[in-house]
């Protein structure tokens, strides 16, 4: 999927991980990591998986903010890019201001 984005969105893909010391997105100590991209400037925050469901939209929204928490930068677009995605995340998504592209 990353080749994908990469080739036919033009983005450049990279990895952000950080330790999730107090537990904000999974409610216990973790490694937290998201793909960032950059386009023209703007920070995009991107979520690649092979399928998605209302839980993985949700953790989502918590790693994003965990980011803007802990780096003091908000991102421009928020995207998910899965080939399936259940209809509840889709509503879900929308409701938190984030794309969904699927079926590529």
């Amino acid at each position: 999927m990353r080749g994908i984005v990469e080739k036919e969105l033009g983005l450049k893909v990279e990895k952000w991980v950080k330790l999730d010391v107090e537990g904000y997105v999974f409610g216990y100590p973790s490694i937290v990591d998201v793909d960032i991209a950059v386009h023209n400037e703007k920070l995009i925050l991107v979520e690649i998986k092979s399928h998605v469901g209302k839980a993985d939209v949700y953790v989502f929204k918590r790693k994003v903010e965990l980011y803007e928490k802990t780096e003091g930068r908000k991102p421009s677009r928020l995207l998910i890019i899965t080939p399936y995605i259940d209809e509840d995340a889709v509503e879900l998504a929308g409701k938190f201001q984030i794309e969904v592209y699927t079926k590529v």
